[in-house]
């Protein structure tokens, strides 16, 4: 479990690392887009969506974006190799 933990902090670290030097962001677009997904998926009024995302929470979602965007950008250039 312990080893879990770990090598789930060191891939945190290495996605932030990798955004923070690529300088991968979510622009408010990105997170209009993911506002859209979640209200369809949960089957939402997109304003619902946003009244819950509102404030702090739109911080996290903008983290999960870029994350999933660093991911993709260390997918496509490992493809590249």
């Amino acid at each position: 479990m312990k080893e879990d933990a770990e090598k789930k902090a060191r891939a945190a670290l290495v996605i932030e690392a990798v955004s923070t030097k690529e300088a991968v962001e979510a622009s408010e677009e990105d997170v209009e887009k993911e506002m859209e997904k979640i209200a369809e998926q949960y089957k939402m009024e997109l304003d619902k969506v946003k009244m819950t995302y509102g404030g702090q929470n739109v911080e996290y979602l903008k983290d999960s974006i870029v994350s999933r965007k660093t991911i993709d950008l260390l997918v496509e250039k490992a493809k590249l190799v």
